[in-house]
């Protein structure tokens, strides 16, 4: 089973509880014998093990029985402390066993986690994941507690007490076969029930944690669209159908606990009916009788353990494989092979020169290509403006740049090196992304910026805080830089927001800056201070920017058009103000003709150089 898998690195232990339990098993299964010989010999012979002695006195008699009954009363005592201090350790072993494994697998998932591209993300939600992090886990580490301490005594009791029951030729030993294959049906009945529906309670797990999370964070447009009854409702058919399936299952349990119950009391009524008939043809003595009862009991309680664990364990072999599945499933974005990877850590540097060369990039099991024949390059110093209607592949193409995806055909480059051959702590390293969906981390201002670098200085945190139009703000708070940030920057404006995210992706002093649609929620006046501190402070580094808003980009050193993944226009505003329709309809959209420079007749009065059509050709 996978679930085992984990073990793998801690098989000290497992052979450390294994000898334990084994030593605790005999220890039990000797009770039972010491127990028969206080009853056979110390009571019914007086405690005289073979002839009577001649001529002994009643007081002398009475002094043997009692000095053999308190020794094997003593002799049951040790061996009771003995097995109770293995017990102990025991336990001890399985907790510090489980508390690493579930430290090492979870360990373990949030790294591979981190390692994962876009593409990855995409197929496991993030409810999932988290439920997968922290429920899997849990299932995981207790049924590892479970096999350390109880799955291996069980078979050690089991087997021992049968070899016992063996060993004491009775003839009842029908009675035990009987009543072991009663148990084996009802674990088969059970198993058949229960595990298909524990495969789906973790998928419903899921749901109701997506709802969830989805309701939660979603809470203002529920409350402005009035869709509170219509959520309350969708969450309840959820939870409804977990707690169905959870009813299901905890039933089928329970049905198993009464069927064990019936099936020992009616063994030991079978053992003691027809023991009894035994001790009164004088076949068997009581003593015996009494620790074949306690043997067969230990058989079968060992067989309740089995079926309980049984019960546990198909949940958590899902939980297993689900965890197993995120661990298993590698990144699409690797390293480069070290005979290709291109450094310059320790030399010369990157300068910071961008260049797509016939990129082509479609998403995993699309049917059509999201981005097709871009070609373009931003030299250190220059700003790229790209520009195009929702859903035409703007922020797909500038998440090429620092391997988020990776193109299927045609190459990006960083000063004339394929980024698929820099190792990607490096390659990110020089870009400074800052993306399209807001996010800060909890924590403080000062946390926020320095996140790229937690050992830069306060001055080069205040220098990115300036340039990206944020210290009024800061310095407006009673905490300055040390001022609280909640989860997500939810206790700050938006524009405040992306500001803070602007700055830090500045503090780390990048040779390539991307913002995708990152002034949206600036100002006009805040957004245009924005782009010339830039100008004026960062001249060594390509600036590529995507923008919904013409005002934005419209300075820019080229602007690249981009409608359903293709190129449909590349050059200055004015240039594609009157080559490229596309650019114009848009630009007609926001300002007007004495703004764009137009004349009556919506035309530039200044005249063009060639650029692409809506084929990608030239004009």
């Amino acid at each position: 089973m996978k679930i085992f898998s984990f073990l793998r690195h801690h098989k000290i232990n497992f052979v450390i509880a294994l000898v334990l339990l084994c030593i605790q098993a005999n220890l039990e299964l000797a009770v039972p014998g010491v127990m028969s010989n206080i009853v056979d010999i110390g009571i019914a012979r007086g405690g005289i093990v073979g002839e009577a002695p001649v001529g002994a006195t009643a007081s002398e008699l009475a002094r043997i029985q009692t000095d053999y009954i308190l020794g094997q009363g003593a002799h049951m005592l040790v061996l009771t402390l003995l097995s109770v201090a293995c017990s102990i350790l025991a336990a001890y072993n399985a907790s510090k066993t489980s508390a690493a494994i579930g430290r090492e697998v979870r360990h373990a998932l949030y790294e591979r986690v981190l390692s994962y591209s876009p593409a990855e993300m995409e197929k496991f939600s993030s409810a999932s994941l988290i439920t997968r992090a922290t429920n899997d886990i849990q299932q995981i580490q207790m049924i590892t507690v479970m096999c350390l301490r109880i799955v291996l005594f069980a078979p050690c009791m089991g087997v021992g007490a049968v070899v016992r029951v063996l060993s004491t030729p009775t003839g009842m030993e029908w009675i035990l076969v009987v009543a072991i294959c009663i148990i084996a049906i009802a674990i088969g009945i059970l198993m058949g029930l229960t595990m298909p529906k524990f495969r789906r309670m973790q998928g419903l797990v899921d749901r109701n944690n997506l709802i969830a999370r989805e309701i939660l964070t979603g809470i203002m447009p529920i409350r402005a669209f009035g869709r509170q009854e219509h959520e309350r409702a969708r969450y309840d058919e959820a939870n409804r159908e977990l707690t169905g399936t959870y009813i299901f299952t905890n039933r089928a349990m329970a049905f198993l606990g009464p069927v064990m119950m019936i099936v020992m009391n009616a063994t030991t009524v079978a053992i003691v009916w027809f023991g009894g008939l035994g001790v009164d043809a004088g076949t068997i003595e009581v003593g015996t009788l009494m620790a074949y009862i306690n043997y067969v009991m230990q058989v079968i309680m060992s067989f309740m353990i089995l079926t309980m664990i049984s019960v546990m364990l198909p949940r958590a072999g899902v939980a297993a494989e689900r965890v197993l599945e995120v661990l298993d499933t590698t990144t699409s974005i690797a390293e480069p092979a070290p005979e290709h990877a291109v450094t310059r850590a320790d030399g010369a540097g990157w300068r910071g020169e961008i260049a797509f060369s016939d990129v082509t990039f479609a998403y995993p099991d699309a049917d059509m290509p999201t981005l097709e024949h871009i070609d373009f390059s931003v030299a250190p110093g220059q700003t790229l403006g790209i520009i195009g209607s929702t859903g035409s592949g703007k922020s797909t193409l500038v998440q090429l740049i620092p391997r988020l995806y990776d193109v299927a055909s045609g190459r990006v480059t960083l000063d004339g090196v394929d980024v698929c051959n820099i190792p990607l702590t490096e390659l990110r390293a020089q870009v400074g992304y800052v993306p399209q969906r807001r996010f800060l981390f909890s924590g403080t201002i000062e946390s926020n910026i320095k996140y790229g670098n937690d050992r830069m200085d306060d001055e080069r945190m205040e220098r990115a805080a300036r340039i990206a139009q944020a210290t009024d703000f800061i310095e407006a708070k009673p905490d300055g830089y040390r001022s609280a940030i909640a989860q997500g920057g939810s206790n700050v404006s938006g524009g405040q927001n992306q500001r803070l995210q602007i700055a830090r992706a500045l503090a780390i002093d990048p040779k390539v800056l991307v913002f995708d649609d990152s002034f949206s929620a600036l100002d006009y006046k805040t957004d245009a201070t924005l782009r010339a501190e830039l100008g004026r402070s960062c001249r060594d580094a390509a600036v590529i920017i995507v923008a919904q808003r013409i005002a934005t980009i419209m300075h820019a050193d080229e602007i690249v058009v981009l409608d359903d993944g293709r190129m449909v226009g590349k050059g200055t505003h004015e240039e594609l103000l009157r080559t490229c329709p596309a650019y114009l309809e848009i630009a007609r959209s926001q300002l007007s003709a004495a703004e764009l420079g137009l004349d009556d007749d919506g035309h530039a009065d200044t005249p063009a150089t060639p650029v692409l059509d809506q084929k990608g050709g030239e004009r």
